[in-house]
């Protein structure tokens, strides 16, 4: 067919088609901004996702799948861990997202003093502070009275086998009575005085945490363990979740699949929680151009968009269904 005899609907598509030509970059800009600038609750159909997600996952809860289909996903997904650094390998990099977490992150902030109680104050902390009081008391009593068989020996205890080894005999064996007596009382009583001195030390934790004097100081802190985690490889990430303790918790998983796919109102429920979820983002910037505008990101969001719609637009305008689509539009 020559130029002439082209209809404008062919030398149309014809420039859809042409991978020099601008009209698909055009296209893919403008669907980054339709995007960019509708309300959040406009861009997602709701129902229809609500119903893909309830769909998909009685599918996978259903007979004994779900479990080995999980196992797997885990497998193929630290498999193919790549060697390049967490920072490297988080996508959306070029956004300057990265470098706004660890702004974020590293900004020195304090909250009460009470909240940081309320969140630490927990066993496994006071464990740990119990822990680390009782090894100081014996780092001290071994130097206050010396080691016996690799045990703390306490000064009293010295003198008690001295007084024993005097009178020898049954006076022996009462002071070896009381010796038994002396240290299980002490005992209890140190450990309960290690647990009330560690819930005592939680509260001096919580203290120390909030008090804007240390805010720049565990700024640092945080912003040195993000820095860590993001010059760590994704692949030794990867080997340290290679843990067969993830079985159990994958049992939780599953189990708990089959519970929410159980129930029959799954579908409204989701659709319930995204809409809130969207309405909420709505009711405070309007749409996602507001949210990147805030964060001086509209214009590159547009550019990486559209960099990502092209090339998907340029492979659809040259099916053949899209031309019968481009034919049947224009007759």
């Amino acid at each position: 067919m020559d130029a002439d005899s082209k209809t404008p609907a062919d030398r149309a598509l014809a420039r859809l088609r042409d991978p020099n030509h601008s009209a698909t970059a055009t296209l893919a800009r403008l669907v980054a901004r339709e995007t960019r600038d509708r309300p959040l609750t406009d861009l997602v159909n709701v129902e229809a996702v609500a119903a893909h997600w309830a769909t998909g996952l009685r599918q996978l809860a259903q007979g004994d799948r779900l479990e080995p289909w999980l196992e797997r996903q885990i497998t193929e997904a630290l498999d193919a861990a790549p060697p390049e650094t967490l920072e490297e390998a988080l996508p959306f990099g070029q956004l300057g997202t990265i470098q706004l977490a660890k702004a974020t992150v590293g900004h020195p902030f304090t909250v009460s003093e009470d909240l940081v109680f309320r969140i630490i104050n927990q066993p496994a902390l006071q464990a740990l502070l119990g822990h680390v009081l009782s090894e100081a008391i014996r780092a001290v009593s071994r130097r206050l009275g010396g080691q016996t068989d690799g045990e703390t020996t306490p000064p009293w205890r010295g003198l008690l086998r001295s007084v024993r080894d005097n009178l020898g005999g049954v006076a022996g064996q009462i002071v070896d009575a009381v010796r038994e007596e002396v240290d299980g009382v002490l005992d209890g009583r140190m450990t309960a005085a290690i647990q009330h001195a560690s819930e005592r030390a939680v509260r001096s934790v919580a203290r120390y945490l909030a008090d804007p004097a240390h805010a720049q100081a565990f700024a640092e802190m945080r912003a040195a363990v993000v820095n860590e985690v993001l010059s760590t490889p994704v692949s030794q990430l990867a080997d340290e979740a290679r843990d067969p303790s993830l079985t159990p918790l994958i049992e939780t998983w599953v189990a708990t699949a089959r519970r929410l796919a159980a129930q029959t109102d799954l579908d409204a429920r989701i659709a319930e929680d995204l809409r809130s979820a969207l309405t909420a983002a709505s009711s405070a910037r309007g749409h996602l151009g507001a949210w990147l505008d805030d964060l001086e990101l509209g214009e590159s969001y547009l550019d990486v968009a559209a960099a990502l719609v092209e090339p998907t637009i340029r492979q659809m305008v040259t099916r053949d269904e899209f031309a019968r689509f481009w034919t049947d539009l224009h007759a």
